[in-house]
């Protein structure tokens, strides 16, 4: 899915599509009403994965060295493929 939200002091990103929670929610007097409602809540940033653009594939990412760049690049783990430059 799609990040939606990106919560950096807490180490969480909501992710589209991803961990739907039921939240049980009692009736007000404001025009509220009760039942049981279907939220969805953010999951923490270690467990979202990366998509390569060459091999299409949710991978993890490596860090390397390359001639001509000042500074390391990360890479596909899978393919090898430069993801880009950091």
């Amino acid at each position: 899915g799609k990040v939606l939200k990106v919560f950096p002091e807490r180490n969480k990103v909501l992710v589209e599509g991803i961990n739907f929670v039921k939240k049980h929610r009692r009736q007000t007097r404001q025009d509220r009403q009760g039942g049981i409602l279907t939220v969805e809540e953010p999951i923490d940033l270690s467990n979202v994965m990366l998509v390569c653009p060459r091999c299409g594939q949710a991978t993890r990412v490596g860090r390397t060295k390359i001639e001509g760049y000042r500074w390391s690049v990360r890479v596909c783990k899978k393919c090898g493929e430069i993801i880009d430059k950091v």
